[in-house]
């Protein structure tokens, strides 16, 4: 880090309608991804995010930090003083937005997606292991890992500090310190009827009409169901296919809360995307400029972090109670077995399966040990928030320059999961607080039937017509074939290239595509576990197979 070249670069795709940087007089820079919301104490927000851009610009250059914990939206940043040469990288109090980073003793990188590190060849020299082990094990890396050893994800409430002789990390906000409310469960319920209705209008900023997702589930009903209850004009989109829950609630529920609703038929071959940004693109672009327009047209309204942040979805009353007694391997064990899952996979090789053994149990465990303890199960709670929910939405960040959509997330709203995280547990599980708060926050939302989840409080209203349920033959067994077939292809072709033997069962692999290829459904997970350490391990070490599997190319 001894150099005195520095360069910082932004591309804002619009959405926001207003762009998020600013430069001081002496060349200081804050670059903002996504909104922070900074929430004054009347829960009003700025005017638009260059506003809160600027507020946050003039504290950092004056060294107060403090004023991130008024922030309650999602975004990471980034503020350099080229005098001082320190460099600040911030991410939002769950690390939603995702910021990467890497620090070597010449310089420092850091992209708000992986694939700019990679397509710079700075994700070259070795895999992680061990985030590679849990992207395979459950989707993404735990903790701050990626698939690669020298790049690091930010955390929730992390500060970055750089100078060019010193790096320091620190949290700014301690999610686990938080007291325990005193409120009764239906002074709760108001609560976060409240809180939520707020999350809903500071990220609205005065707009009168815009466009929200709205399946047969909870999340999206809420939402819209807010939007509607403030008198916002909401369009809204569903793409479930024919005879199915998620289709026909989806409709039932649109006619409750009157919105302009459109069902999107598209292909079962683009359910890999599950925005399907494409169609929407298409939908939002024939809309006429003027009324009945959104006034951001590239802003839609998510229900992405309702069922794990509200619902409660993962956890049980058994690891709760082991949690809270003190058990933390007990309390691991019944999570591992409430959610099935297991440490190991048919497709690495025998050594590395011996050495890997108990590394998910034991990166778990040592999650749940970071966390202060707290009643009634919390710890498990933060866990799934600090990991399953911070990555949830990392795939769509990734390629956002090129679908150019952003997403309202008032799920993940700070002031939001706050007051959850203050509140007994145990009236959250199993939906059961969900859905007495959806008929405090909408009677019209809870009239129609929705989509429960398996082992959850069921829908109370009784729905006589036969329809396919989403954790059942969601898109039919065609589809399910062709997207198993497809893993099998994907996983063929990085057989020719540069290959992680030493990691993966070459034998044990290829003979998976074989049997797949030739009608087999039963080994999706040795074809998965394959293809990302064989793409990962080809970044890695600079191969070009790597590029089958799809991904936007830097620009």
């Amino acid at each position: 880090m001894g150099s005195d070249h520095w360069v910082l670069a932004s591309l804002d795709v619009g959405a926001f309608g207003s762009p998020a940087k600013v430069c001081g007089d002496r060349g200081q820079t804050l670059l903002i991804a996504g909104e922070p919301l900074l929430t004054k104490s009347d829960e009003t927000v700025c005017r638009d995010r260059q506003q809160e851009a600027e507020h946050l610009f003039d504290h950092l250059r004056r060294g107060n930090r403090e004023i991130l914990l008024a922030a309650s939206g999602t975004y990471c940043a980034a503020y350099f003083d080229p005098e001082t040469r320190e460099l600040l990288l911030i991410a939002d109090k769950l690390a939603i937005r995702p910021l990467y980073y890497l620090v070597t003793n010449e310089f420092v990188a850091f992209a708000s997606a992986i694939r700019i590190l990679e397509s710079a060849g700075l994700c070259s020299g070795d895999l992680d292991e061990r985030g590679t082990y849990e992207t395979v094990m459950l989707g993404f890396p735990l903790s701050d890992r990626t698939c690669y050893a020298n790049v690091r994800a930010m955390l929730p409430a992390e500060l970055i500090r750089i100078l060019p002789s010193s790096e320091r990390r620190e949290r700014y906000f301690h999610w686990d310190q938080l007291a325990p409310t005193s409120d009764t469960l239906p002074e709760t319920v108001d609560r976060l009827v409240g809180k939520f209705n707020v999350a809903v209008r500071n990220r609205l900023r005065g707009d009168t009409t815009t466009a929200a997702f709205l399946s047969g589930g909870l999340d999206s009903r809420a939402i819209v169901a807010a939007l509607r209850g403030q008198k916002v004009n909401v369009l809204t989109a569903n793409f479930a296919p024919p005879d199915t829950q998620d289709r026909v609630f989806g409709e039932l529920v649109a006619n409750a809360l009157t919105t302009r609703h459109l069902q999107i038929d598209v292909v079962r071959s683009a359910a890999g995307d599950a925005y399907r940004k494409d169609q929407l693109r298409e939908w939002l672009g024939k809309l006429e400029p003027g009324a009945g327009r959104p006034e951001r047209p590239n802003m839609l309204w998510s229900g992405d972090g309702g069922s794990v942040g509200l619902g409660h979805v993962y956890l049980n009353e058994a690891a709760s109670r082991e949690i809270s007694g003190g058990n933390t391997d007990n309390a691991v064990r019944e999570l591992f077995r409430y959610n099935r899952l297991v440490d190991g996979n048919g497709a690495l090789t025998k050594a590395f399966r011996s050495k890997s053994s108990t590394w998910l149990f034991d990166a778990v465990r040592a999650e749940l040990e970071s966390i202060a303890s707290m009643p009634e199960g919390r710890a498990l709670y933060l866990f799934l928030m600090f990991n399953d929910q911070r990555r949830h939405l990392f795939r769509h960040f990734e390629d956002m320059d090129l679908q150019r959509f952003e997403f309202h997330l008032p799920f993940f709203d700070a002031g939001f999961i706050e007051a959850i995280v203050r509140a007994p547990m145990s009236w959250f599980l199993y939906h059961r607080f969900y859905n007495v708060w959806l008929k405090a926050l909408s009677p019209a939302a809870a009239s129609v039937p929705w989509q429960a989840y398996p082992n959850h409080e069921p829908c109370p209203i009784a729905y006589e017509q036969e329809l396919r349920y989403q954790w059942n033959d969601y898109y039919g067994k065609l589809e399910a074939r062709r997207q198993v077939r497809n893993r099998a292809v994907r996983a063929a072709k990085l057989l020719t290239g540069s290959f992680p033997q030493h990691l993966v069962d070459r034998g044990r692999l290829s003979a998976a595509i074989a049997l797949t290829l030739v009608g087999s459904n039963s080994y999706g997970h040795i074809l998965e576990a394959g293809a990302v350490f064989g793409e990962h391990w080809a970044r890695a070490k600079g191969s070009s197979a790597w590029t089958g599997d799809e991904r936007g190319k830097a620009k």
